[in-house]
């Protein structure tokens, strides 16, 4: 939804975010750009309670997205919502996916490796009173759900960034697979 030249909304269902933009190391663009953001939020807060509605202040999130060169360039750790200061933090959850400041998704990588590994791991318990067949279809579904929600962003990331999610998976196939003593191609 379009706010201003420089602002416009995403939302879906109660998870709403809006965008700005400035120039890194423009601090008056920089200061523009918050005071723009406080200016709207406090507005959206004014119309949620003018419509019963409650805007959870407390779980209010911002994050400054650049590179490594443009981040430090950037001043801004705070801004507020009325009275309530709203902290700049260095990952966001959106739609399921982490995304960092530098967009090179490697908490969210991080993050489906560990939640992939902790299904295994309660796998990994009970995998003697399943058969091989229930034991795959289970990891299947909750292993690569975790691996494969939105993987159409992990294209042309460093191998380095998807060693984790290789890991999950080399794993897994030790794990799960008839041959215990399977030879696993080398990981680069």
């Amino acid at each position: 939804m379009y706010i201003s030249d420089d602002q416009f909304l995403i939302g879906y269902a109660d998870d709403h975010s809006i965008y700005s933009s400035f120039k890194p190391g423009d601090v008056s663009s920089e200061f523009e750009s918050i005071r723009g953001l406080s200016s709207t939020l406090e507005n959206v807060k004014l119309w949620m309670q003018f419509n019963r509605l409650k805007m959870n202040d407390e779980k209010s999130e911002f994050i400054v997205f650049g590179s490594n060169r443009q981040l430090p360039k950037c001043n801004t750790d705070v801004l507020s919502i009325g009275d309530t200061p709203v902290r700049r933090t260095h990952s966001v959850k959106l739609l399921g996916v982490y995304l960092d400041e530098t967009l090179n998704l490697k908490h969210h990588i991080s993050m489906k490796a560990r939640a992939s590994a902790l299904v295994m791991f309660n796998l990994k318990k009970i995998r003697k009173y399943l058969d091989k067949s229930t034991c795959l279809k289970i990891a299947n579904a909750m292993i690569f759900s975790h691996m494969d929600y939105c993987n159409g962003l992990f294209i042309n990331l460093p191998a380095s960034t998807l060693h984790p999610l290789q890991r999950i998976q080399i794993t897994r196939l030790k794990l799960f697979s008839a041959d215990q003593n399977m030879i696993v191609p080398p990981q680069h």
